[in-house]
């Protein structure tokens, strides 16, 4: 019984030699790859401010150009008067002013083009 059970010890110490070294080496792996996902869902969120600060920041500068060429085409000639229309897009809920009919023309929204219709 004792020569089987110094034959199981020395059989252990073979296998588990490196066990110390191997557990090590993988801690570390583990402890990068939580690193690296943290950092990468850091980057994401700031991304995607960046982005969608930027978006508003185009949206409103298109909003603006729309408005004065509104302004210089339509203000002041009688039945086109009327409140400036804005952009709207997927992110955001700008509505124009009004929709046209056959008997007034005006913008509408169309997918991500703007058309203007009789």
């Amino acid at each position: 019984m004792d020569v089987q059970l110094q034959k199981y010890n020395e059989q252990l110490k073979l296998e588990f030699k490196d066990a110390h070294e191997k557990y090590r080496r993988q801690h570390i792996k583990v402890k990068t790859t939580q690193a690296a996902t943290d950092d990468l869902a850091k980057y994401a969120k700031a991304l995607d401010s960046a982005i969608m600060k930027f978006h508003s920041m185009k949206m409103e500068e298109i909003n603006r150009i729309i408005g004065e060429l509104w302004r210089n085409t339509y203000v002041g000639t009688g039945k086109h008067s009327k409140k400036s229309p804005n952009v709207r897009c997927r992110y955001y809920s700008h509505s124009f002013g009004e929709r046209g009919s056959k008997s007034q023309p005006g913008l509408q929204l169309q997918g991500n083009t703007i058309s203007v219709h009789d």
